[in-house]
């Protein structure tokens, strides 16, 4: 009996035993697994790195909403669209309001070229959502051409309908 009671006594002294060194592994592993160095470690000698700053995105120009017939047979389907352009940062010194000022300058030639690449359009060419990011660098480039100095860096589709 006395030696069944020690048997047990030591199989708990042994799972507590196991328990600890397991907690210990896992409490002294932590900072590594949270990505930080080791108390004592090289890598915590190390002065930490100086993050590089991220270029700014350039200035967002939202055009007008619009309302076009899509170029399927019989003109029956519409595409109600609205489009952000984001513009690339100026080599000029340029404040964000003068370069809106310099973009409200060429907004009807902008809007007539997009409006003139959506009317060219079928349903199934701008329904898929290949044929959104091909329509979104169908604009962007066309865009490139006409404002010359200014360009669109992406172009943003912020509303969509087709009907």
């Amino acid at each position: 009996m006395l030696k069944k009671i020690m048997a047990q006594k030591l199989v708990i002294l042994a799972f507590l035993a196991g328990l600890a060194l397991a907690g210990g592994a896992y409490f002294f592993n932590l900072p590594q697994q949270l990505g930080l160095p080791l108390p004592g470690s090289a890598a915590n000698a190390q002065a930490a790195p100086v993050p590089t700053p991220q270029p700014r995105p350039g200035i967002m120009y939202p055009l007008k909403e619009r309302i076009v017939n899509l170029a399927d047979d019989k003109g029956k389907r519409y595409l109600k669209i609205s489009l952000t352009l984001q513009l690339k940062a100026s080599d000029k010194p340029l404040t964000p309001e003068q370069e809106k000022e310099e973009m409200n300058r060429l907004e009807p030639v902008v809007e007539d070229a997009v409006t003139t690449i959506l009317t060219s359009k079928t349903f199934d060419q701008v329904i898929t959502a290949e044929g959104k990011e091909s329509l979104k660098a169908e604009i962007r480039d066309k865009l490139n051409e006409i404002t010359g100095e200014r360009k669109v860096e992406r172009v943003f589709i912020t509303d969509f309908v087709v009907q």
